[in-house]
């Protein structure tokens, strides 16, 4: 377990080098996040990798980062869920749908780099 802070980040690393090599890939995901409320499934996926940061982060290596890593992420995910509408988060997904594929790219280069802050961050100590 004490390892699976890093491991998360190995995983932001790898779906960021999809989203730069195979950005269709990445856009046929944002669709499929599209289709009814599995957004939500998305949202839940977060909240729980932000509590396991905040489980073991005096555990790592930068034990603030991955403080801060956590309490974005859970506590983002919930503000969403529980602040916007269903039809708000479906109109942002939709403009999502809409970027070029370059934006994708743009995008899975930060993917890379953040997933690398939590990889050095995750380290254990």
């Amino acid at each position: 377990m004490i390892h699976s802070v890093w491991i998360v980040g190995a995983v932001m690393v790898l779906w960021g080098g999809m989203a730069i090599f195979r950005p269709n890939w990445m856009k046929t995901f944002v669709d499929q996040m599209a289709i009814g409320q599995r957004f939500r499934g998305a949202a839940a996926i977060k909240i729980v990798i932000g509590v396991l940061f905040l489980i073991l982060a005096r555990q790592c290596r930068f034990d603030l980062v991955i403080t801060v890593l956590g309490i974005l992420m859970a506590g983002g995910s919930v503000l969403v869920m529980v602040a916007l509408k269903p039809e708000t988060i479906q109109t942002w997904i939709a403009w999502w749908q809409r970027r070029p594929v370059w934006v994708f790219r743009l995008w899975g280069i930060f993917a890379v780099l953040f997933g690398g802050v939590v990889i050095v961050a995750g380290w254990p100590k």
